[in-house]
């Protein structure tokens, strides 16, 4: 059976194997504009939520760098000295301290620490200051959890060397 050209079929004659064959590839025509627009979609919710998601661990972890490297370098001369070592060590250290305690306490913390070997009535205000009962602990608790999980090769390998040179 032919359908004629009058039957709106672009001026030629076409059989129904023919007819069926262009529906078929014009419904696949589309499925791919419609898949790439889903996927457009997708894109769309998936650059936006992949921002905020890796926002994330900035603000876990927003120490600045100068109070970092302030704490390798103090970490490092307290064990001992500028080694390749040690630098791994103190670096690994600040990293467990600033993954357990937020910048801002750390801080405050910090300052408790070192002011309350301040003598006198200045000292009395951080020495007596139950904030810094309250903060400090937390501090000494991630320090030394740091010290536990970042050190123990360090000191294993001191003890050798130490051995080695009696």
């Amino acid at each position: 059976m032919l359908y004629s050209a009058e039957l709106g079929v672009c001026g030629r004659s076409i059989n129904a194997r023919e007819t069926i064959a262009s529906l078929l590839n014009t419904q696949d025509k589309f499925n791919g504009i419609y898949q790439e627009k889903t996927n457009m979609k997708f894109i769309r919710l998936l650059i936006p939520a992949t921002l905020v998601i890796a926002s994330f661990p900035v603000l876990a972890n927003d120490y600045p760098t100068l109070e970092r490297v302030d704490s390798v370098l103090t970490c490092m001369k307290k064990h001992g000295g500028q080694t390749v070592e040690n630098l791994y060590a103190c670096s690994c250290k600040i990293d467990v301290v600033a993954s357990k305690v937020p910048f801002d306490i750390w801080n405050e913390a910090r300052t408790y620490e070192i002011y309350k070997r301040m003598p006198g009535e200045k000292g009395g205000l951080f020495r007596d200051s139950k904030r810094a009962e309250e903060i400090v602990p937390i501090l000494q608790a991630a320090e030394k959890e740091g010290e536990k999980r970042c050190f123990f090769g360090a000191k294993n390998h001191k003890a050798k060397q130490a051995k080695a040179d009696k």
